[in-house]
């Protein structure tokens, strides 16, 4: 049959869903790297350009996926297509829709934007959606796209002095708390006194979200600390 072009809607969804990514690179060796490439069709066949048909393939790759001698190497049509699949699944937690909180809404009585912050409303829930993903090789990827750099929720993570706190060279205060009902560890850095607290205080805090350890830890910079025993700055 004659070859039948991708419309160009077709070839934004494959390009959109792998975000670039060689199927191939990805399916044997876990590479996510941008690559310069070409969709290829699955069946081999031109004339169907059917979306479930069509794979992102850098060049090199393309070549071997089309050439004879890949074939007789086993490089089947059936295993591409798992390596698509794969691949498709790792991009899964970015196509989480964005809320006003995220992009940043209007402030009341202005028209700047809000910091961006995240919508779970505890260290607890962050956990919770990471312990969702499909492959735990995407926690990182997946850490560094939702949440680093992004804010807690304004009203706060209720947590409990873990350790005491300690001074900073620079200046500033960290302290190590625990989340109640969660237990995991939530270590801040402020430039606010924190020398007053005692283990076991009750405290809520907030911050901009500066490492999430898969040992269930987070890190807040910047934080603010609200308690009986912390002056606020």
């Amino acid at each position: 049959m004659a070859r039948r072009s991708v419309p160009k809607d077709t070839q934004g969804e494959v390009l959109a869903a792998c975000r670039r990514r060689c199927a191939i690179c990805f399916g044997l060796n876990r590479d996510t790297a941008i690559k310069t490439g070409q969709i290829a069709h699955l069946d081999r066949d031109a004339a169907n350009p059917s979306l479930d048909n069509l794979v992102f393939l850098c060049l090199e790759h393309h070549d071997q996926f089309d050439s004879k001698t890949s074939q007789s190497k086993g490089l089947s049509s059936e295993e591409v297509r798992r390596f698509r699949q794969e691949l498709i699944g790792t991009f899964e937690p970015w196509k989480r829709p964005a809320t006003l909180a995220q992009v940043g809404a209007p402030a009341e009585g202005g028209s700047q934007p809000k910091r961006a912050a995240i919508r779970e409303e505890s260290a607890a829930e962050i956990f919770d959606n990471l312990g969702k993903l499909p492959q735990p090789y995407l926690f990182y990827e997946s850490v560094k796209h939702l949440y680093l750099g992004r804010w807690t929720r304004e009203s706060g993570w209720q947590v409990i002095v873990h350790s005491l706190p300690n001074a900073r060279s620079g200046g500033g205060w960290s302290c190590m708390f625990s989340e109640v009902g969660s237990g995991h560890i939530v270590g801040v850095h402020t430039a606010q006194d924190l020398s007053a607290l005692r283990l076991g205080d009750s405290v809520s805090v907030t911050g901009r979200i500066s490492d999430v350890s898969p040992l269930k830890s987070v890190i807040l910079d910047d934080a603010i600390v609200r308690g009986e025993n912390v002056t606020l700055p």
